[in-house]
């Protein structure tokens, strides 16, 4: 309360420059923009929606306000009181826009490193299967592996795909994946820019590994504009208008995959050529496709209030014998956010918001004569309010709550039809409700000298009616149960998770900045696969199964130098408790006791991140290298013995390059390579009864072989004489040297003269693949 009154008396002798800043041509906010005094040395940063407040001495200014890929531009301001000034500012020329990807990505974050990508480098990124991907772009960062080689979904500083806050406009995508992980669920005509968070900021909530956080665009105001893309496996189309004479604005993206249908004929023209065993035999009853559709809106009710609402909503269906076996899979997304922006006075900004979010999946058996459908969902309402509070323009604080109620629906069989024997089945329904009140600080306390703290405190409680059981520690059969009626209060857990860092800035160009973040997650995934299916199941944390709970240390080095060059090393140490794995033959199917199945422990994970960058120039592009290993140690697996995790790989390399021949060509490469991922195999088997059983030695007891594969892709923009129209074409050649990368392990019966054995078989899913697309914008 001192240290307040006595920035208050200080800031009774300053005036205040607040606005937006904004592109010039669509009218959308932009974030991370620098607005600088440039006689006093004197910067801030817009906020996540565009917003700034910069405190000033009353007299006359010279503000500069830049933002990268932008003109900068310089405004001669006289303060004699509090002023309001919005600012639009151009975008460059557009050969400058591909050769200029994004200097500065890190902003700041309690105790958090945070990058930045917008959508202009992610398309630099080759397209895997022609179209720039969100999630994909991420993996060419350090410390970000992919969860299973080949897929979207990732694991950030040796957390689970599982401990990812995935947002869209700030409502949660709990399985942002299509094609089951292998393209993302984020259409890249819709979104503006997406921010990686390695940890988890106080402001976000319960999660254990990273947030990515995407923002949709919000519009264009200016002007009707149209974009999209065809391609051999989807096509895409967005609209952006203005709406009440520039007060608002519209988006209407949508997107629609027809994969199925284009193996199925690749595969045919494949036949007849030497790469004819490299695609997949895909039979004339495989259904793979997708859509989904984001939509966006805002108007401006007056200087001080802006309204939002966006929406999402995705859809897979996924049938291909040789990969599900009978199984058709669906599954899909959908969100909703209406947010609030009031400007209180120059120096708080506060954003409320009211978000849903709806994750369900089901499954049946073609040709199966029980004719049931399993259906099973997750989802949550949420409230929340966070204000930016501007002390000084040194100082700044960030606070608010959140409140969100959970469903889960683990299971429901009905039958198919009325003449199926199947009969309705449920399992029991959970409910839960979570709170969080939080606040956070950035403070220059001296020059070159930044602190950044933060604290969340939270609490969550499991609400009847339910049912808790009791379960005998050896056997794991239920002993006891304890009923609880509609409303009660079952169990409630609390948990105080503190943030810290500190940043010096020294010498020219550098930065050193040491960390530590403590993070909780109530939520458990319950998964036998490192893929990310969407059939894994979601459950709360209980009496059985307890919270998880991160300790993660780090230390961060940057050097900036010459015309975009980085370079970065980061060594860090995590800690994790509550972690969760099946015990051996756990039966997860239609199981009313499925916390019995689980058991939980520790984990740990270490490692060192490298990256060197170029981001200016004809040649851009970045070389990641992470050497890490993750563990986990859970009593009642694989012996109580410690044993890699599911997502561990020790080397991790990520390149990709872009060179601009002239205006009309760009040529790009793309390469990666990891240590083969563990899995569970049998050491060999034995017949009990001519019946076949496997034997396993350990839990993760083998590595499949190392994954590597080099893409390459060059776009070419045709001269036009019409500058409202742009076009390009791309041509991608994904593993261009033709490299079987395993995919899966699985098991299968042979017979020889001794009998019926099991071996084991590697599946591998494509070969060489060339696609091409062709993208447009007027």
């Amino acid at each position: 309360m001192l240290l307040l009154l006595c920035v208050g008396s200080v800031l009774a002798q300053k005036k205040r420059l607040y606005g937006a800043v904004r592109d010039d041509a669509t009218g959308e906010t932009l974030s991370g923009a620098t607005v600088v005094d440039e006689n006093a040395t004197e910067g801030v940063f817009s906020n996540a929606y565009g917003y700034y407040t910069l405190q000033l001495p009353a007299g006359s200014h010279r503000i500069r306000y830049s933002f990268v890929g932008y003109e900068s531009q310089t405004h001669n301001v006289h303060l004699t009181a509090d002023t309001m000034l919005d600012i639009r500012l151009k975008s460059v020329a557009q050969e400058m826009e591909e050769v200029t990807i994004r200097a500065n990505r890190r902003i700041a974050a309690a105790g958090v490193d945070v990058s930045r990508l917008s959508i202009r480098e992610i398309r630099s990124i080759p397209a895997f299967l022609g179209e720039p991907d969100v999630l994909r772009s991420l993996q060419s960062l350090p410390g970000v592996l992919t969860s299973h080689h080949g897929t979207v979904n990732v694991s950030v500083r040796g957390g689970s795909y599982s401990q990812n806050l995935v947002i869209l406009d700030e409502a949660p995508v709990y399985n942002p994946s299509h094609i089951l992980g292998f393209m993302s669920s984020f259409n890249p005509d819709a979104i503006s820019t997406v921010d990686l968070y390695k940890g988890v900021p106080a402001r976000y909530g319960s999660k254990l590994s990273s947030v990515v956080d995407i923002r949709m665009k919000e519009g264009n105001r200016e002007r009707l504009s149209v974009a999209g893309g065809i391609g051999l496996i989807s096509s895409r189309l967005a609209v952006e208008a203005p709406l009440w004479k520039g007060k608002g604005s519209f988006m209407v993206a949508g997107r629609y995959c027809y994969a199925g249908s284009t193996v199925k004929l690749m595969s045919k023209v494949a036949e007849k050529t030497p790469f004819g065993n490299d695609f997949p035999v895909i039979g004339e009853s495989n259904k793979i496709w997708f859509y989904d559709v984001n939509v966006k809106g805002n108007y401006a009710i007056n200087s001080k209030n802006h309204i939002y609402v966006s929406g999402y909503n995705g859809f897979d269906q996924f049938f291909v014998p040789d990969f599900s076996g009978e199984y058709l899979l669906e599954w899909g997304n959908s969100n909703g956010t209406l947010r609030w922006n009031h400007i209180v006075n120059p120096s708080l900004f506060i954003n409320t918001s009211f978000i849903v979010s709806r994750f369900g999946y089901s499954y049946y058996l073609v040709n199966d004569g029980n004719d049931y459908r399993w259906d099973a969902s997750l989802g949550q309402i949420e409230l929340k309010s966070d204000a930016d509070h501007t002390l000084t323009n040194r100082w700044k604080l960030r606070y608010g709550f959140s409140l969100t109620r959970y469903g889960f629906v683990p299971g429901d069989i009905s039958p198919r039809r009325s003449t199926s024997p199947a009969k309705s089945f449920s399992l029991e329904r959970k409910r839960s409700f979570e709170s969080g009140w939080y606040a956070e600080t950035d403070w220059e306390f001296s020059p070159g000298w930044f602190v950044n703290a933060g604290a969340r405190l939270s609490t969550f409680s499991n609400i009847g009616p339910g049912t808790v059981y009791t379960f005998h520690p050896y056997n794991r059969l239920p002993i006891d149960s304890t009923v609880y009626d509609k409303g009660r209060i079952i169990k409630t857990f609390a948990h105080l998770n503190p943030r810290l860092s500190l940043r010096w800035l020294f010498g020219q160009g550098s930065t050193l900045t040491a960390s530590y973040v403590n993070m909780v997650q109530y939520m458990h995934k319950a998964s036998n696969s490192a893929l990310g299916m969407p059939t894994d199941i979601w459950f709360p944390a209980s009496e059985q199964v307890s919270p998880q709970l991160a300790h993660q240390f780090s230390l961060h080095y940057r050097y900036m130098w010459g015309k975009g060059y980085t370079v970065e090393l980061a060594p860090y140490y995590k800690r994790m408790t509550g972690q969760v794995d099946f015990r051996d033959n756990a039966d997860i199917f239609i199981n009313p006791y499925l916390e019995a199945e689980v058991f939980t422990g520790k984990g740990a994970s270490k490692g060192i991140e490298l990256m060197i960058e170029k981001t200016e120039g004809r040649l851009t592009g970045r070389i990641s290298y992470t050497l890490s290993e993750t563990t986990q140690k859970i009593q009642g697996v694989n012996n109580g013995n410690a044993y890699p995790a599911p997502y561990d790989s020790r080397h991790n390399l990520s390149s990709y390059f872009a060179y601009r021949l002239n205006t009309h060509w760009t040529v790009s490469a793309d390469f990666k390579y990891a240590t083969g991922r563990p899995v569970t195999v049998p050491v060999g088997s034995f017949l009990y009864l001519d019946t076949p059983f496997a034997l396993y030695s350990g839990r993760n007891n083998y590595r499949v072989d190392d994954f590597h594969e080099l893409n390459l892709s060059i776009r070419w923009t045709p001269r036009n004489e019409n500058r409202k129209y742009r076009g390009n074409w791309t041509l991608s050649v994904m593993n261009v040297y033709n490299r079987k990368n395993v995919f899966s392990i699985y098991m299968k019966q042979n017979s020889s003269s001794s009998g019926t054995v099991l071996e084991s078989t590697k599946m591998y899913l494509y070969g060489i693949l060339p696609m091409i697309s062709y993208d447009f914008k007027f």
